[in-house]
């Protein structure tokens, strides 16, 4: 592969030191496996799980798509190695020439050994060799794809793809926990914004003073974000006030 985990590491003149890359590679699973439970929860664990997909497995690019059932199609979340790939791209389940969209609708890996020899399968980049696409699957079904890709064809040999499968298992845990606490936020915030317009409702005094002491607040926030001695004020912190200024 073209990325070796941890090649970097020195060793001693007679080879005692020295770690083969099959240690290697156990090693950064072992990193990736206790990131997987430590990481913080929130949209960036995307990009946080591909970079660790990438690191174990040492390939060129891979790219984590997950489906988005209102557009009716896969949606890009994070990438590593892809260059000049749009950060928006969506590619429509109807789609038919897509190995993303196969790999999605018939819940089956997709490997073609070398994409020189085939005509009408896009792939993510024009200088892939060879591509692997597997489906992500929960309790409910499928919910996405991960991208495998390789400059050079031929790349994916059966103990590749046999590791490939195994990463993508134990991610499927994570993206569905991820999934599942973006899906309690969102309830929690309709429930607190919700309670706090009854009560504007309830109160004709009030008037629309709601909607301007979230936003007042959000702006004071946003004054601080920069500032030496504030590194706490983040884009979730901002958030978090706008949102407790309901209460």
């Amino acid at each position: 592969m073209a990325h070796i985990a941890g090649s970097d590491i020195k060793t001693r003149p007679d080879g005692a030191g020295r770690r083969g890359p099959d240690v290697e590679r156990l090693l950064a699973l072992q990193a990736f496996n206790a990131r997987l439970v430590c990481m913080t929860v929130d949209e960036s664990s995307y990009q946080e799980v591909v970079n660790g997909v990438w690191r174990v497995m040492g390939c060129d690019c891979c790219a984590l798509f997950l489906h988005d059932e209102h557009s009716g199609s896969l949606q890009l979340m994070a990438s590593a190695g892809y260059e000049h790939l749009d950060p928006e791209l969506r590619i429509s389940l109807s789609d038919t020439a897509s190995m993303h969209v196969q790999a999605f609708t018939e819940e089956y890996l997709v490997h073609v050994d070398d994409l020189g020899d085939q005509f009408g399968i896009k792939a993510l980049a024009s200088d892939l060799g060879s591509s692997l696409i597997m489906p992500i699957i929960a309790n409910s079904g499928p919910v996405g794809v991960f991208d495998f890709g390789s400059r050079r064809a031929g790349e994916f040999t059966p103990g590749e793809i046999s590791m490939c499968s195994m990463l993508v298992d134990q991610m499927s845990y994570s993206l569905e926990n991820i999934r599942l606490v973006n899906e309690l936020s969102r309830s929690r915030d309709a429930v607190i914004r919700g309670m706090a317009l009854l009560a504007e409702i309830r109160d004709t005094h009030i008037g629309g003073h709601l909607n301007r002491i979230c936003a007042y607040a959000r702006y004071l926030a946003e004054q601080l974000m920069g500032r030496p001695g504030y590194d706490e004020v983040t884009q979730g912190f901002i958030d978090v006030i706008a949102r407790a200024a309901a209460l």
